[in-house]
């Protein structure tokens, strides 16, 4: 019998909180607060958790003493607080931090090739990548990751796996994957740390850490153009907390976001960095061409 699961993806998080925002916001809904439970629990330092059920809901509603209108001064998107510090590692703003292996890079793609030769993917903590060479004149001149049905970036990478090259007739072939992981360990763009809040109660988003350096010189500014510190470091600045959400909604844990339809210091498409993945040897001049939509 198949087994049943479910995703809920971080979209999903950000479309039920904006729901609710606008709710509030524009008073389509109402939403209060309450306080209750005066008395004390059986255990003071365990108390229950919630749970889904008419019962619950019936014993807390006879709990409500007192309950508040929630308006619209009082929500605001939070994020956790990240405070710029000396000396920290900051991971870049990368949407493609995964457990997935996004490729394989040809550092030599070998001679003597006369049929495929088989691509096997090792360690790094997860399974199921699978990935298939193309070979021209004898040589890997390319890796296939879509258009075989069964190609697959597998799941579970915590760190860069082992590629090995067998068969086809030849050798010299070397493959090596590509496992996106953030200095920070996070896999996911939500949980990596690459934004900061500085004293000024600015907030910069990172477009380049200089190669994985520790931050040592604090973005400064306001410029709508990214700004690069002694340390080698690229900044983007975002926004700066004003002082109303700062009072109600800045905590150490947590700070507040400023969400608008149109800010002159959001990218609206633009390209900022490239990170380059393959350096590759002997080039005395280049030029990059960048195509596609951004998708």
């Amino acid at each position: 019998m198949a087994t049943s699961s479910s995703l809920i993806k971080t979209i999903l998080h950000k479309t039920l909180a904006e729901g609710v925002y606008k709710d509030v916001t524009t008073r389509s809904s109402n939403y209060y607060y309450f306080l209750g439970k005066t008395l004390e629990w059986d255990d003071e330092a365990t108390p229950p958790y919630p749970v889904d059920s008419y019962a619950y809901e019936r014993a807390v509603r006879d709990d409500i003493i007192t309950m508040k209108a929630i308006t619209p001064s009082d929500v605001s998107f939070v994020i956790p607080r990240v405070n710029w510090t000396t000396g920290v590692i900051y991971d870049m703003f990368d949407d493609e931090y995964s457990t997935e292996v996004l490729g394989l890079n040809i550092a030599n793609g070998g001679t003597g090739y006369t049929s495929l030769p088989t691509i096997t993917i090792t360690g790094g903590g997860g399974t199921g990548a699978k990935f298939y060479p193309i070979v021209y004149d004898g040589s890997i001149i390319e890796i296939e990751s879509i258009g075989v049905s069964d190609t697959s970036r597998g799941s579970g990478y915590t760190s860069t796996p082992t590629v090995t090259v067998t068969g086809g007739g030849g050798s010299g072939a070397v493959l090596q994957a590509i496992v996106n992981i953030a200095p920070s360990g996070a896999q996911k763009l939500e949980e990596s740390n690459f934004y900061v809040l500085t004293e000024d109660y600015n907030v910069y988003k990172c477009l380049d850490n200089n190669n994985n350096a520790s931050s040592t010189a604090k973005p400064l500014g306001t410029s709508t153009s990214p700004i690069t510190t002694a340390d080698g470091y690229v900044w983007k600045f975002m926004y700066t907390v004003p002082i109303n959400l700062r009072n109600k909604f800045l905590s150490e844990d947590q700070m507040p976001v400023v969400s608008a339809l149109s800010n002159q210091f959001y990218s609206n498409g633009a390209m900022d960095s490239i990170i380059i993945n393959n350096k590759g040897t002997g080039y005395t001049t280049a030029t990059l061409t960048v195509s596609g939509d951004g998708y």
